[in-house]
């Protein structure tokens, strides 16, 4: 199943290029133009990466990102602006953006912070996933996770 992308952004231009580009990648893609649509998506979907433009016609993308985190707090979210300013980079980056890129922006440049954030999203999963792993308590032809499976190996223990 290819990794999914939600693109939040309000200019059709950029919208409808970047998801054709995205979606010639092999990634599956999303689009909507403001931020109720973005949590009526995130709302029904779950996504890999959120590529959020910052100024929106109904909010701010800043006000967005916490709300889009609450929804799905493995997905990460990158913050977008034409409006590039230090003070915003690092609120954006402060409300639990992954990264951050100035419009406009080089397909590269984008494409390698695409790379870096799904990389970091497969591995926080993978470690999700060692971790419930971990929890898997074994005897000889037996796995539980139950507290009273637990507690059963644990009088196995002492008694062995």
């Amino acid at each position: 199943m290819p990794e999914r992308i939600l693109i939040v952004e309000d200019d059709a231009t950029i919208r409808i290029t970047l998801g054709g580009f995205l979606e010639r990648l092999g990634y599956g893609v999303a689009v909507v133009e403001d931020a109720t649509g973005a949590l009526e998506r995130c709302h029904a979907d779950r996504y890999d990466l959120v590529l959020l433009d910052l100024r929106l016609p109904d909010g701010n993308g800043l006000d967005l990102l916490p709300q889009l985190r609450e929804l799905d707090d493995s997905a990460l979210v990158s913050g977008m602006t034409a409006y590039p300013e230090v003070r915003t980079a690092g609120a954006a980056l402060k409300a639990g953006a992954y990264d951050y890129i100035n419009k406009p922006f080089d397909l590269d440049d984008l494409r390698q912070l695409i790379g870096r954030a799904l990389e970091t999203h497969r591995l926080r999963h993978e470690v999700r996933w060692r971790r419930a792993q971990s929890e898997v308590c074994q005897i000889e032809g037996m796995i539980g996770r139950s507290g009273a499976f637990r507690q059963l190996l644990e009088v196995t223990r002492k008694i062995a």
